[in-house]
């Protein structure tokens, strides 16, 4: 069977006739969303629904300074859900029992239906964060003012969050191209979350939103902090938010979790947030809290100003944030890695049966500085997913970096499973898709 190149890759999906699948999780089956108005009618219809409004002071506490909010207010919805990202045992849908100014109610039925739990062998965690620009619960939901998609590795105690333009332009199904902020016009929770999984290729296991009241009651709790939040940089604040909710006494821990659960809708229960806060309790804010925004180029297609992801970069970015390493290699990282793939022995197989695919990946491998010294097939062609296999330990930093290279790729120690020559071996699979 022969293949052919799509211009973000190689493109094997004729082999089964299905998505490629994403990089951990399970595939869930999609309902898609309602089609039973236009996409423009649903989105107006939704936007006039929940309106703006004016700012309704929450009750139950002293007066409060309403903060500038335009270009900083990500960054506290991270360090909000910072408390709840180690999260890893478990999966339970918190019930909201009681409507107020500070968070909407969720349709967590629907929302757990699409929601992946996470495995009890998995490190590696994603969540989707939603700032919105409603005043209040009392006022709407409103529309998506900043997008996040944040990873907690508990086996390297990191925390990354990859910024994603609200512009974005995505596939809907039902509706075809619109911005990624339209999922959340058509569908709520449930629309955002599945558009940033088509999006990322990854299972997310939970979601937080935020508004306007949520953001000023949590930051009361803060004060004070070590940066003048008015002027601060998105990037400065999330990590000063960060210091001092991973830097709090554990004796405050208990009450902080009280007040995330006040402050921001959610799937996780407080005692998962809780949970959330211990485990990363201590973290090393500047080594190991890693911030940037999704690759993208500025198109404008029919008349629409947009954002477009530069897919091979975004590939990457978000197989070495599940890796547990920095988004983006700096100098340094960079100098040590063209050692490693010089050094390093690499085997490739064909795990799929499509012609010619091993001696693709095997290029582009090269291409990148990695030696590859033997291409084969594997002994099934089975592999709905790449591997990137190690012998030993000392290798599986290099098998981490070639998969980060590969923009997908399981990292696996071989454990006798597999017998070949050399220090890697990758055995492609069916969600392949090269560099051009």
């Amino acid at each position: 069977m022969a293949y052919r190149r799509n211009k973000g890759g190689l493109d094997i999906s004729g082999a089964t006739g299905r998505r490629p699948p994403k990089l951990s999780g399970s595939n869930k089956k999609r309902s898609g969303l309602s089609t039973g108005q236009s996409a423009q009618q649903r989105i107006a219809m939704s936007r006039a629904a929940k309106g703006r409004g004016t700012y309704i002071h929450p009750s139950g506490y002293g007066k409060q300074k309403r903060f500038s909010r335009r270009g900083i207010i990500v960054g506290i919805i991270v360090a909000v859900l910072a408390l709840a990202l180690a999260i890893g045992v478990g999966f339970i849908v918190y019930q909201q029992t009681v409507r107020n100014a500070l968070k909407p109610t969720l349709d967590l039925k629907a929302l757990e239906a699409e929601l992946t739990k996470p495995k009890e062998n998995d490190t590696s965690y994603w969540s989707v964060i939603v700032e919105t620009n409603a005043s209040s619960a009392e006022q709407g939901r409103g529309e998506v003012a900043s997008l996040a998609l944040v990873n907690s590795n508990s086996d390297n105690a990191t925390l990354s969050i990859l910024w994603i333009p609200t512009d974005t332009r995505v596939y809907i199904d039902g509706y075809g191209y619109h911005t990624i902020g339209d999922a959340f016009s058509l569908s709520g929770e449930v629309g955002i979350v599945e558009a940033v999984e088509k999006l990322a290729s990854v299972d997310i296991a939970h979601y937080f939103e935020l508004n306007e009241a949520g953001f000023n009651r949590f930051m009361s709790s803060l004060e004070p902090l070590s940066v003048d939040v008015s002027t601060a940089s998105r990037e400065t604040l999330s990590a000063a938010v960060c210091k001092k909710i991973f830097g709090t006494s554990s004796e405050q821990i208990s009450s902080l979790a009280a007040t995330v659960t006040e402050c921001i809708a959610s799937d996780a229960t407080r005692s998962e947030i809780e949970a959330g806060i211990r485990a990363l309790h201590g973290i090393n804010i500047d080594t190991s809290f890693y911030q940037t925004k999704m690759p993208s180029k500025t198109e404008t297609i029919d008349g629409v100003t947009c954002s477009i992801v530069e897919s091979d970069s975004w590939n990457t970015m978000v197989t070495r944030t599940s890796n547990g390493m920095s988004p983006v290699a700096d100098s340094t990282e960079v100098s040590t890695n063209n050692v490693t793939r010089s050094k390093c022995t690499v085997a490739v197989w064909n795990g799929v049966g499509v012609s010619g695919v091993a001696n693709d990946c095997s290029n582009e491998l090269k291409k990148l500085g990695w030696n590859v010294i033997s291409t084969g097939n594997a002994a099934q062609f089975v592999y709905e997913e790449t591997f990137v296999v190690y012998k030993d330990t000392d290798d599986e930093a290099a098998a981490r970096l070639l998969a980060s290279d590969l923009g997908q790729g399981r990292v696996v120690r071989s454990a006798a499973r597999y017998s070949y020559t050399g220090n890697l071996l990758v055995v492609v699979g069916k969600d392949y898709k090269p560099y051009e």
